[in-house]
C-alpha cells in the first residue's frame, strides 16, 4: 500500500475493475479480511486512480493470461510503469515503452530521484 500511496501523490494511477477485483482477492487471502472489508480498503486508496475499461483485446502475451488485463490497462492508458508484485508480469519488463517494476523498486528509484523508467 505504500507504494501505492507514493504513486497517488506524484503519478497518474490507473486502475481498472479487473486489477482491484484481484487486489480484493489477493488481500483477502493474505490477510485474512471479507471482500467488501478489503473492497472499502482498497477504493479510499484509489479515489484519485483514473479508470481504464479493459476489453480483453489484449491475450497471449503473458505466460499467465489471466495477467493480460494489466497490460491491457496500462497500455490503454497509455502507463510509462506498471508496479507489481506478480514474477509472470516481472519477467516481461519492459513490455514495449512499459517498465514493469516491483513496488521496492518503484519506491528505491523515488526515494533515490532516479527516473523510475530506467
Amino acid at each position: 500500500m505504500e507504494a501505492i500511496e507514493y504513486a497517488l501523490t506524484v503519478d497518474e494511477v490507473l486502475s481498472c475493475v479487473q486489477i482491484e477485483d484481484e487486489v480484493i482477492r489477493i488481500m483477502r487471502k493474505k490477510f485474512l479480511r471479507t471482500a467488501d472489508s478489503n473492497r472499502t480498503r482498497l477504493s479510499s486508496f484509489l479515489e484519485g486512480a483514473t479508470q481504464i475499461t479493459v476489453s480483453g483485446k489484449l491475450s497471449g502475451i503473458c505466460r499467465d493470461p489471466k495477467d493480460d488485463f494489466i497490460l491491457e490497462c496500462a497500455v490503454t492508458g497509455s502507463a510509462d510503469i506498471i508496479v507489481t508484485g506478480d514474477k509472470d508480469l516481472l519477467s516481461l519488463s519492459p513490455y514495449g515503452a512499459i517498465s514493469i517494476l516491483t513496488p521496492r523498486q518503484y519506491l528505491d528509484n523515488a526515494s533515490s530521484g532516479a527516473n523510475p523508467l530506467s
